[in-house]
């Protein structure tokens, strides 16, 4: 019965489509004329925007044109929007009006738009967690299966356990029981704390609106839709929960608003904005951009079209050029990166600061301060970055009273990482630092040092040496007098270990070599081959003052104690073992070098890191013309140094008869007579010019020479009472004393041949 039904329904509006198509069009008139006096019966009230300018007042003839007046088409675009809005608050009146015409900074009303990318205008909630896209996480890599232990054919049985299973039992229940009640306890606690810290309610709660962009799936490699944040360059899924909903999308093409149901946010929105059931578009001359590339035979269409496009462009209103000026932003400006090259944010237990680059003298622009409470009273910890410094510290990390620096590569001894205590910042405390061993030629990786041992570990060495342990004694207190760097500590015992070198023999290849100074020993421990359970050891007794004697020592067979894992072997001869005696002597004065040398070593790191904090000094790059001081001053040089090249060139080109010439009216030309006379005055004044360089240099000889003699009286009265510093300035004073004499009687006896040259030729000229 419903079948026949729905087809008599069917019949009856195919006759009435069939009876409309062949009706009248003034019918169709009829209908839509009183559709639109019912539209305009239909009152809308529309809220007010809240357009006021705030903020700073701005000299409006620092704008151009564009900025205080709109063109016309401008003016339609705005007409259009208007229409757009009234529309969309007639039919969604439970949703704020859209933002489309704010004003400027003269007060008039401009089309705001997005140039790059698809922008969306969402609520985001009041929290400060981090999400991150899931098609920007990483792969998590499958965690590799634990290796099967082998099950030895023949292996001991372990012991019986004749513990009561009943105890065992009741005693895992217990700790069972602790545990879960120490866990309910923490949750307890975590709930307490977090309804202690947990916001007050939000009166704008859903009413924020901020602007994202929207990336869309297609053909490059973007499998879905997905969110950036502008600001901080974060991306969100669709499913993110910080989304509440969406009320437009727009670009420098079209507006498009949101038609559909934001009550399940943004999880269920379709991004298709050529569906306009979902968008409804604002200007219908513009399309919507494509991100597919288009093919050849589309552009050919394009090129053939071109005059149909012509066409609909001027039927169809589109998006009028953006009226504000182009963006500059000067390299200093780009520099700081925000408001006074710094900026503070703070978080839950912990507070942010940002600095530009160059703005503080010691190269920090971030510093992390982490805190155990919410009022940021009890500082826990502290990480500030560096950058352009001239000592390569770029990270500094202290928590609980540790200090832990890094260095990047090609800093000085190649020291990557020091970790100390700002306590014990000296030389003989506990520190750790670790260095790039592959800059260094020893293979040094890591040292670690206290005040009673040192352990330095080693990579890739030619001997072999991958560890080194020093252990050092107490110093001894002896009445003598007291040395700048103070009296060593006395080592005690160093130990070396080796890897394993293939080409020599197991029983013959050192693993193990311990030098016990303090008592005088030396022991060998060798490498253990597979089939060995035990390995070969040997045992020295040095004579006394054996490194005094190392050429004539008094060999004894008790000196050496020898265990040999293979019994067959033939025990090794006297000479050898007198003669390895010899050669471990001399490795002992070796390495008791290279452990002061390791102190030594400390301490000029640390002198270093002294001085390095005390200068902060930073790197400039030669291309920065605004901070590099030395380019600066390279200029300035340069500059001088042109200006005096000039000078010089204008000095060569005066010409010195112009003072003679002013003197009798500068003559267009002179007589025999006058030539004489310029001639004479000349030489008269060089003459004069010469006796007063003479004078000048005679007055300053004798200055020297009385004040040499002086401070000879001097030194002969207070030679007894003066001290070594005083004798060393007396000494250099001298020498430079008598180096000026010098030079001032060279010139001297230059200037008086000089003139004596100058009046023979004055005498031979008059003659």
């Amino acid at each position: 019965m419903d079948k026949i039904e729905e087809e008599e329904v069917r019949e009856d509006e195919e006759a009435e489509e069939e009876e409309n198509q062949d009706g009248e069009p003034e019918d169709l008139e009829a209908n839509v004329g009183d559709l639109k006096k019912q539209l305009e019966e239909t009152q809308i009230i529309v809220p007010q925007n809240d357009t006021a300018i705030q903020g700073t007042k701005f000299d409006m003839s620092e704008f151009p044109d564009s900025y205080k007046e709109n063109s016309q088409k401008e003016k339609s675009v705005l007409e259009n929007a208007e229409n757009y809005r009234r529309q969309y608050v007639h039919l969604f009146r439970d949703r704020k009006p859209l933002f489309l015409n704010p004003l400027n900074e003269c007060g008039i009303e401009g089309n705001s738009y997005v140039v790059s990318g698809y922008a969306i205008k969402e609520v985001c909630l009041n929290d400060e967690s981090r999400e991150i896209c899931p098609l920007l996480k990483p792969k998590e890599e499958p965690e590799p299966n634990p290796p099967k232990k082998e099950q030895k054919k023949y292996a001991v049985r372990p012991p019986r356990d004749l513990r009561s299973k009943f105890l065992i039992k009741m005693e895992e229940r217990r700790k069972k029981e602790e545990k879960e009640e120490r866990e309910k306890l923490r949750k307890e606690e975590e709930e307490r704390i977090l309804e202690a810290e947990k916001p007050p309610p939000d009166p704008l709660y859903g009413l924020r609106i901020h602007s994202w962009v929207l990336v869309r799936s297609g053909k490059r490699e973007v499998p879905e839709d997905f969110f950036i944040e502008p600001f901080t360059g974060v991306a969100y899924p669709q499913t993110s929960g910080k989304f509440l909903g969406i009320e437009c999308v727009w670009n420098n093409w079209n507006y498009w608003a949101n038609m559909q149901d934001c009550a399940n946010a943004c999880r269920d929105l379709s991004f298709n904005l050529s569906d306009t059931v979902s968008w409804e578009l604002m200007l219908i001359g513009s399309k919507e951009p494509s991100l597919q590339i288009p093919d050849l035979d589309d552009d050919i269409d394009d090129f053939e079209d071109e005059d149909d496009e012509k066409k609909e462009e001027e039927k169809h209103l589109d998006m009028p050029a953006s009226w504000v000026k182009s963006i500059e932003i000067s390299e200093k400006d780009y520099d700081s990166r925000c408001p006074l090259g710094k900026k503070t944010i703070l978080y839950k237990k912990a507070k942010l600061e940002k600095y530009a680059p160059y703005l503080l003298k010691e190269g920090l622009v971030l510093r992390l301060s982490v805190y155990n409470d919410n009022e940021m009273n009890n500082l826990k910890r502290v990480m500030e970055t560096f950058s352009n410094r001239e000592d390569k510290l770029k990270k500094r990390t202290e928590e609980s009273g540790v200090i832990t620096e890094n260095f990047t590569e090609g800093r000085q001894r190649s020291l990557c990482e020091h970790t100390y205590h700002a306590k014990t910042p000296n030389p003989e405390s506990e520190r750790t630092m670790i260095f790039y061993h592959t800059a260094r030629v020893d293979g040094l990786y890591k040292r670690e040092e206290t005040s009673k041992e040192m352990k330095e570990y080693f990579e890739n060495r030619q001997d072999f040496l991958y560890f080194r342990h020093v252990i050092f004694g107490k110093r001894v207190k002896k009445l003598a007098p007291a040395q700048a760097e103070g009296t060593p500590r006395p080592i005690l015992r160093i130990s070396e270990h080796f890897h394993r070198n293939e080409t020599i023999d197991a029983n013959a290849d050192v693993a193990d070599r311990t030098f016990i100074v303090a008592e005088d020993k030396i022991q060998l421990t060798y490498h253990r081959k597979h089939e060995n359970v035990t390995a070969s050891t040997r045992e020295f007794f040095k004579p006394p003052n054996a490194q005094e004697k190392i050429g004539n020592l008094q060999w004894t067979p008790d000196m050496s104690i020898t265990f040999q894992v293979d019994s067959h072997a033939a025990p090794s001869k006297h000479l050898s073992v007198y003669d390895q005696l010899v050669v471990l002597i001399q490795i002992e004065q070796k390495c008791i070098q290279s452990v002061r040398a390791s102190e030594e070593e400390v301490r000029e790191i640390l002198m270093d890191r002294q001085r390095e904090e005390m200068m902060h000094e930073l790197s400039i790059s030669v291309y920065d013309t605004e901070r590099n001081e030395k380019a600066k001053r390279k200029k300035k040089e340069m500059e001088i140094q042109a200006q005096e090249e000039k000078l010089r060139r204008q000095e060569m080109e005066m010409d010195y008869l112009a003072p003679f010439l002013a003197q009798i009216g500068n003559p267009e030309k002179i007589s025999p007579k006058q030539a004489i006379q310029l001639k004479e005055d000349c030489m008269a004044d060089l003459k004069q010019r010469l006796i007063d360089k003479a004078n000048l240099i005679q007055l300053r000889f004798e200055k020297e020479t009385s004040e040499l003699h002086r401070r000879q009286q001097e030194y002969q009265q207070k030679q007894v009472s003066m001290t070594k510093e005083d004798e060393e300035e007396y000494y250099n004073y001298c020498s430079e004393a008598m180096f000026r004499i010098h030079i001032l009687e060279l010139r001297l006896n230059r200037y008086d041949r000089f003139q004596v040259i100058l009046w023979l030729s004055i005498a031979i000229t008059f003659d």
